[in-house]
């Protein structure tokens, strides 16, 4: 008989990785959600155009959803959750350097470096030694 393996506990920095991808979705999704009800005429006025505050828009709140249900899985452990958080964060960061170039000196520049350094938090969060030990245990 095969010895049973006590049940592996999830490291702070695990835990902090979680708090903070439940909470780089929560601010994706409202920042989408509010970049997608902000009128055309203060979008143009902070030098954003209509058309790109949409894809913006939507692209945050995709990421932000994905990025919730993703969080749960990596919370028990679920090592495919932590290569899709890992991606997710990876892709933020990439829109992050898209919308600084493009919007650099708008108001979408310090929201987008917010999200992004957060991206980069977490990825270097959930790659440490502890987080490598708990995430093989599952």
């Amino acid at each position: 008989m095969s010895a049973v393996r006590p049940p592996t506990t999830r490291p702070g920095s695990v835990t902090v990785v979680v708090v903070l991808t439940w909470l780089v979705a929560f601010l994706s999704i409202v920042a989408g959600v509010v970049m997608l009800v902000t009128p055309d005429d203060l979008l143009a006025e902070a030098g954003i155009s209509a058309g790109d505050a949409a894809v913006y828009s939507w692209v945050e709140i995709v990421f932000g959803v994905i990025t919730a249900l993703v969080a749960i899985g990596l919370s028990h452990g679920n090592s495919f959750s932590r290569l899709l958080v890992t991606l997710l964060m990876a892709l933020r960061a990439a829109a992050t350097l898209w919308v600084v170039i493009a919007w650099w000196g708008t108001a979408g520049t310090w929201s987008a470096l917010l999200s992004g350094l957060f991206a980069v938090l977490v990825i270097a969060m959930l790659w440490n030694a502890r987080a490598n030990a708990f995430f093989a245990g599952h």
